[in-house]
């Protein structure tokens, strides 16, 4: 594992840049290696990497206007959303979703758009359900619950 807690002289280090000797001390309390092993021992726990509990991905860049206007409708029902800005393959923002431990995903194409509905893909099931818009953030509790 290593020292958690060390420290020592260091003449020639602050030397090596001022050209000129001067003595030295320091120390290290190791606080990444003590972190690991607390977290390794389950004293301790990662957080997610986002509160976000929704993202709204993004399909096309002219349907934007839409994308925040569902995206702020769903933070009023107090949902914590991200909206992705970059327009990237559907299975790219899928896996940032994930990576970021965000469960759900809303994708609105244009179809969708029209008809006023979004498609929720639930990234632990792997499901995916048609939910017209109004209704939208009230599925989304109902699967948070």
């Amino acid at each position: 594992m290593g020292s958690i807690c060390s420290g020592g002289r260091y003449e020639e280090l602050v030397g090596m840049f001022l050209d000129e000797k001067m003595p030295g001390v320091g120390i290290s309390i190791g606080l990444t290696r003590l972190i690991s092993r607390l977290i390794k021992a389950s004293i301790l726990s990662t957080f997610a990497a986002t509160p976000a509990q929704v993202m709204v991905v993004n399909m096309q860049n002219d349907l934007m206007p839409v994308y925040l206007n569902v995206s702020q409708k769903l933070r009023q029902a107090k949902i914590n959303v991200i909206t992705n800005f970059e327009q990237r393959p559907l299975g790219k923002q899928f896996q940032l979703a994930e990576k970021q431990g965000i469960p759900f995903c809303v994708i609105i194409g244009s179809e969708e758009a029209a008809a006023q509905k979004a498609s929720l893909k639930d990234l632990r099931t792997r499901e995916q359900v048609e939910v017209a818009l109004e209704d939208l953030a009230e599925e989304i509790k109902r699967r948070l619950a």
